[in-house]
């Protein structure tokens, strides 16, 4: 009764047994090597100041080499263990077809199993053995990160008697000792030997090593990265590694392995049995519409021609979303790589279409004021340099304290995002009261309301009034009295289209003049700019000024200027023609090119403007005149944190014999020569006259926390110029009509505001009998070149 339990069993478990394995052939046939995974990003979230706006780039999940799952259905025969005897040595032999009814291996016809007796080594993919004895008690010891055949398909031809096998088994002292684990294994696979104790390799010679399943990859590649070699010792550890080198370049199966083999006398032959993967005929961009396909050849063409490498894969993967990064497209990613049967390799990409742009947090501010300066528009690729130029330009309205954004994946369309700019609106309106400085004004006090965001539309109106006191830094030729001038200013930041700005100016002047000596002036007028910025050409913008104005002009001291006159020999009936003022239409066609960092406090670029100033005259037609005048600057940096300025500019008439010396060109002053009083140079038709100047941050105060602290900035400069075709004014005072000066000075520059200059000049050439030699100081708003 006991005899036939064990019978029973015995063949039901060898029936178990060949159905398994038979069930891991099928499903080990149609192993194939995984596609990278590219998981889609996170939410994209990203919040940064105007100034330093940046984006938190996609994150796209690159598969290493050593994360490559093995499969799990890799055709694998294990002898069984249940119900042996602890001492009973089993070795699986080939089938046979002799009548062994007392074996318990005799009915497994056909299992796939090595015939020859050297030993094979095989693989098994699912880490969970169902191998539960321990080491000393198994004959087939367990070496872990071995890498074995997984597909070991051989017709068993040799025919030999299982029960003979077994009795040529040695003892299972002489097994060989369990390996331990490697912690660099590319392929995670438990392995087992199945191992004739009688066949020991370890510590053989070994005269051959061979390789097979090589395609498209030399020999030489594999021989230049193994360390076993002919005339070495056989060592299962260093093959294990040599077969992790292997895996490691990316071009090979998982279900390699070595097969040794028993010579007769008595070295060891190697085999590594290796198979590569689909070879890549073609490989190719799917999604672009940004950028084009030649973009990225160089990292395709790496992957055909050559068995597929998931190194050389994602390898790409990472340049071409790198490319789209370096060019701004910083959601563009590649989303799969599809891996088709014919060899051909196709890369999914997804741009990162804008889906909606909202805008959240204003107010006050309308909508459409915010938008038309955002040019990126819904449904065209995100990119982040365009976007941060259109934020710029939000904040460049100078009606927000702050200017954000974020980006959110869309919950509706994959691949598409929603861009929310928000923003944080500053006090609109102010009223402001303040004391000055100034070369024709002289010490003055003002009062000014400024609306910048009238009625949500960014529109500003400002109303300011200037009274002067007339003496500070006026010369002997400006009459010493209270000036007056008060302006009323409109700005429309979008005049018929995006590309046009329009400003309107209404003003009234009465001042000591300080063009025609002791003399009284009266202006006032309208002038209006239409500016337009030229389209694909951001540097370069046009300008079309149009007004009227009147100029009047009486005498302020007549017995003085009687003096002057007789002291100068000049007969006095040409006061007449030096008091000629009159009504004109004025036009102002005008073009200037900029490249400049920033407009307040340029460290870098270009800068130049030209303007033709047409005044028709209306209350005499002859007075009817041209004007040309231009200038060119360049910004230099130096060092970290200094600027060096060169420029030069020019004016002179084009036509009007009997233009007004109200309207002749001047030099001397903040805007032209420094070291010299209002026109203290002279006054003429034609003037030229070249600037540099260097300016550095004060030591120590540029790390202020204070930005006006940190905007101060020391000044060295030197000025030359020269007036041609001189007035009669230039005759009177005995104007030396070239200079050239040296000085230093203090440049303030009050963020919102325009910079505030201080200088000290001092004239090394000939002043002239009414200036010192010693200087002057001078007082300006803006640059140089901002005014004439």
């Amino acid at each position: 009764m006991k005899s036939g339990n064990i019978k029973f069993r015995q063949n039901l478990f060898i029936l178990c047994t060949a159905f398994g394995i038979t069930t891991c052939y099928v499903l080990a046939d149609n192993v194939n090597l995984p596609n990278p995974a590219i998981f889609e990003p996170a939410g994209y979230n990203s919040s940064a100041e105007i100034n330093t706006i940046t984006a938190k780039e996609s994150e796209t999940r690159l598969i290493p080499a050593q994360e490559v799952p093995i499969p799990n259905n890799v055709n694998t025969f294990f002898a069984p263990v249940g119900d042996l005897p602890d001492e009973q040595e089993v070795f699986v032999g080939s089938t046979t077809t002799e009548n062994t009814s007392n074996n318990m291996f005799s009915q497994m016809n056909n299992v796939i199993m090595p015939s020859q007796y050297p030993a094979r080594i095989k693989v098994q993919a699912n880490n969970n053995s169902a191998v539960t004895k321990k080491a000393e008690n198994n004959p087939f010891n367990v070496l872990n990160n071995i890498t074995l055949p997984s597909q070991y398909k051989k017709t068993a031809n040799s025919i030999r008697n299982t029960e003979e096998a077994i009795k040529k088994l040695p003892d299972k002292d002489k097994a060989p000792s369990t390996l331990s684990n490697s912690s660099s294994s590319y392929v995670s696979s438990v392995v087992e030997e199945l191992v004739p104790h009688e066949v020991d390799y370890e510590g053989s010679t070994i005269s051959q090593v061979k390789i097979s399943g090589l395609n498209r990859i030399g020999e030489n590649v594999i021989y230049g990265i193994i360390d076993t070699d002919v005339n070495s010792e056989f060592n299962t550890e260093r093959m294990q590694e040599d077969l992790q080198k292997i895996y490691a370049l990316g071009y090979f199966k998982d279900n390699m392995y070595i097969e040794p083999q028993l010579m007769d006398d008595g070295t060891v032959s190697v085999m590594f049995v290796l198979e590569e993967n689909i070879n890549v005929k073609k490989a190719e961009i799917k999604g672009n519409t940004v950028l084009a396909k030649s973009e990225f050849a160089s990292y395709l063409e790496k992957l055909e021609g050559l068995p597929q490498n998931l190194n050389l894969i994602n390898e790409a993967i990472e340049n071409i979303n790198n490319c789209y990064r370096n060019s701004g497209y910083i959601l563009a990613k590649v989303t799969d790589v599809e891996d088709n049967a014919d060899g051909k390799l196709v890369f999914k990409i997804a741009e990162g279409v804008i889906e909606k742009i909202n805008i959240h947090g204003n107010e006050k501010t309308k909508d459409y004021v915010i938008q038309r300066n955002i040019l990126t528009k819904e449904g065209s690729v995100y990119n982040e340099d365009i976007f941060k130029k259109d934020l710029a330009k939000v904040y460049s309205t100078n009606i927000f304290e702050k200017v954000d954004r974020t980006i959110e994946p869309s919950n509706d369309k994959e691949g598409e995002y929603i861009v929310t700019v928000e923003v944080k609106e500053a006090s609109s309106n102010n009223v402001s009261i303040g004391l000055g400085i100034d070369n024709a004004l002289g010490g003055f006090g003002s009062i000014g309301y400024h609306e910048k965001n009238l009625f949500g539309r960014n529109q500003k109106l400002s109303l300011t009034g200037m009274l002067g006191s007339g003496l500070l830094l006026s010369d002997s030729s400006i009459k010493n009295r209270m000036n007056w001038n008060l302006e009323l200013n409109f700005f429309e930041p979008r005049f018929i289209s995006d590309n046009n700005t329009f400003a309107s100016k209404l003003y009234y002047r009465d001042l000591g003049s300080y063009q025609i000596p002791l003399a009284e002036e009266r202006r006032w007028g309208i002038n209006n700019v239409i500016e337009h910025k030229v389209r694909n050409y951001d540097n370069l913008t046009t300008s079309f000024a149009f007004g009227f104005e009147n100029i009047r002009l009486k005498e302020g001291d007549l017995i003085k200027i009687s003096q002057l006159y007789r002291q100068s020999n000049i007969d006095f009936a040409k006061r007449r023609e030096q008091l000629k003022g009159g009504s004109y239409v004025n036009f102002t066609p005008g073009i200037k090119f900029s490249t400049l960092d920033d407009d307040n406090m340029p460290r870098e670029g270009w800068i130049a403007n030209a303007n033709f100033i047409e005044s028709l005259g209306v209350s005499s037609t002859r007075r009817t005149n041209g004007r040309l005048i231009g200038g060119v600057t360049r910004y230099i940096p130096i060092a970290q944190k200094s600027t060096l300025l060169v420029g030069a500019k020019g004016g002179l008439k084009i036509h009007g014999n009997d233009m007004p010396e109200v309207m002749a060109f001047r030099l001397g002053g903040p805007y032209t020569i420094r070291g010299f009083r209002m026109n203290g140079v002279g006054s003429g038709e034609t003037f030229a006259m070249a600037s540099t100047e260097l300016q550095t941050p004060l030591p120590f105060l540029d790390r202020c926390k204070y930005d006006i602290f940190k905007n101060l900035r020391f000044a060295f400069f030197a000025d030359a110029g020269r007036v041609f075709e001189p007035t009669l004014t230039s005759t009177l005072y005995d104007r030396p009509l070239s200079a050239i000066t040296m000085g230093v000075g203090l440049r303030i520059n009050i963020p919102g505001m325009s910079t505030i200059a201080i200088d000290y000049g001092i004239p090394l050439t000939n002043t002239g009998r009414y200036s010192s030699q010693k200087g002057y100081f001078t007082f300006g708003t803006g640059g140089l070149y901002d005014s004439y």
